[in-house]
Formats: structure tokens, sequence, C-alpha cells
């Protein structure tokens, strides 16, 4: 399952074109909600952005520790 967000989502899901599942994410908080309720346990759940996303965040450490601090909240 793919996971789409930011400015170029619509691109991804395009690009992809109903070859996999996929759904489309309004913030960071929100992709990983999803991911959480997509995920079975024993799951693993992969952050890999397709291009970056100075949209959303400074650079891709900020990205990422975002990433980590919302994945370890919970």
């Amino acid at each position: 399952m793919v996971i789409a967000y930011g400015e170029a989502g619509p691109l991804i899901e395009q690009d992809l074109g109903g070859k996999v599942p996929l759904e489309r994410g309004t913030t960071f908080e929100d992709i990983i909600a999803r991911a959480r309720r997509a995920a079975k346990p024993g799951d693993a759940v992969l952050l890999s952005p397709a291009c970056s996303s100075y949209d959303m965040f400074k650079n891709y450490e900020v990205r990422g520790a975002t990433f980590r601090r919302l994945v370890e909240a919970q």
C-alpha cells in the first residue's frame, strides 16, 4: 500500500495508475495514522519518500525526526 502526500501526491497517484492500493494523506500526522490503521501486527511501515518534501519540512533530517517522533509516540 502507498500513502501519497504533499505536493507530489497527485503525481504519484497518477504514475501508479491503480496498480497498487493507494490512499492520499493530507498531513504527516495523517499519513502516520493511515499507516497505523493499515498495518497488521508484525508488518513493517517504511517511510520511503519519492521526492523532496520542502512543502512540509525544512530538510530530510527534520522529516525523519518527525517520522520517528510520531511513530514512537504511540
